[in-house]
């Protein structure tokens, strides 16, 4: 088990086995910087909130990205 795994931390993007991560990664952040590509946030949160943010996450009711903020 991962270490993010065994933390409790969940993703939507799992890693692309063929190799071709790095291009996808970087032709999504072009788009993004071009405004062609965006990504929903549902919300912020301290890192200090980090239980409220997985529990929020686990009710699968999010639409977009929670971000933790230092």
């Amino acid at each position: 088990m991962s270490e993010a795994a065994e933390l409790g931390v969940r993703t939507s993007f799992t890693e692309d086995r063929s190799g071709h991560t790095a291009d996808a990664l970087a032709e999504f952040a072009r788009l993004a910087a071009e405004g062609r590509f965006g990504i929903p946030v549902a919300g912020t949160a301290p890192l200090e909130d980090e239980e409220t943010a997985r529990r929020i996450s686990r009710s699968n009711r999010v639409r977009g990205k929670l971000l933790l903020l230092p």
